[in-house]
């Protein structure tokens, strides 16, 4: 509930990860840090202005899932 209450999408953040703007990959288990605190971790692909796709990639494994 949390997670729509603050726009989280990334399934693999628990509230405390949110908070400090990291995740951790499901597959390879290493610990990514975003860009800044409050944040999902989310990378997004857009078409003009308007956001078409957001997805979660592990650059050490290549795990990616579109959320």
């Amino acid at each position: 509930m949390w997670k729509k209450i603050v726009g989280c999408h990334n399934p693999y953040q628990s509230f405390t990860d949110w908070i400090f703007g990291q995740w951790i990959c499901p597959k390879c288990k290493e610990r990514w840090v975003g860009m800044s605190i409050f944040f999902d971790c989310t990378q997004k692909h857009l078409k003009g202005h308007k956001i078409i796709a957001k997805f979660i990639e592990c650059p050490k494994c290549r795990f990616k899932e579109k959320v």
